[in-house]
């Protein structure tokens, strides 16, 4: 079940500027939590299999803040540490060139933030939105290498629901908000060939009048949601979401930006 106390906020940062910077996934948390999040994403690296993942051998760059307040971090440097006031980002650049090191270090950031911290217990009033867990294994067997799932708090589903309102035409789901389909077909588009990006078109989704929702994009029915067979609410309750057919890293980066945009607008229109 979600942390009582907020870890962090996911967001998705669309490109911007010409030519314009890479899209992020953006892992934001408060500055007091940093000395132990650097500790455990060391700790983390040291038993990550990375040259099996990545077919090459490559160091966990640590995100240690500089006197011009951000540094490269990740693996292949993928991405950028920021501040902002009492705030940290771990802001993770989606490219095609470093596609697979960006999966691995979003990886590591979503286990470095599974367990509370348990300063936060005493000091946040804030619940956490939404807790992410990614898997990556190139080459699996039997699929879903790159399988994600986790917990929606109860106060993102309630958001969710105020979302799913059913159609004049009487049918049970929403469109999910054009916001949310256009931060997938940007983080499709960073991480794909020129000749694929056609493929972008398939991103979308939706949202039930009960909260929950599905988001899917390229591939044999490659989706996030909250399945109703894992479904149970019930008040100050989230729920579980997870995947189907989500074998590709590709795929995971676009629907991470779908959830983060997800998580993005509750928090703004909730503010």
């Amino acid at each position: 079940m979600y942390n009582d106390a907020r870890a962090y906020d996911l967001s998705f940062v669309s490109p911007s500027g010409r030519p314009p910077a890479k899209p992020q996934i953006v892992f934001t948390f408060d500055e007091r939590h940093f000395a132990v999040l650097l500790e455990r994403l060391q700790t983390l690296a040291g038993k990550t299999a990375e040259e099996k993942y990545l077919y090459s051998p490559s160091e966990f760059a640590l995100p240690f803040s500089n006197l011009f307040g951000h540094n490269d971090f990740g693996y292949g440097k993928c991405g950028l540490l920021q501040r902002s006031g009492e705030s940290m980002s771990l802001c993770v650049e989606l490219s095609q060139a470093k596609l697979h090191e960006a999966v691995l270090t979003i990886n590591l950031i979503t286990l470095a933030f599974l367990v509370p911290f348990e300063e936060g217990k005493k000091h946040s009033n804030r619940t956490q939105q939404i807790d992410l867990e990614t898997c990556c294994v190139r080459n699996r067997a039997n699929g879903y290498g790159h399988a994600i799932g986790g917990y929606v708090s109860s106060e993102l589903l309630l958001w969710l629901c105020k979302q799913g309102v059913s159609l004049s035409d009487g049918s049970q789901y929403a469109p999910i908000p054009e916001e949310v389909t256009t931060a997938m077909q940007e983080a499709y588009r960073a991480v794909t060939s020129t000749r694929m990006e056609r493929w972008a078109k398939d991103c979308g989704g939706r949202i039930n009048k009960d909260g929950r929702f599905i988001l899917y994009c390229s591939g044999d029915a490659c989706d996030v949601a909250i399945y109703p067979e894992s479904f149970y609410p019930k008040d100050g309750y989230g729920a579980r979401f997870s995947c189907h057919n989500l074998d590709s890293a590709l795929q995971q980066v676009t629907l991470i930006a779908g959830l983060a945009k997800l998580c993005e607008m509750a928090r703004k229109d909730n503010e």
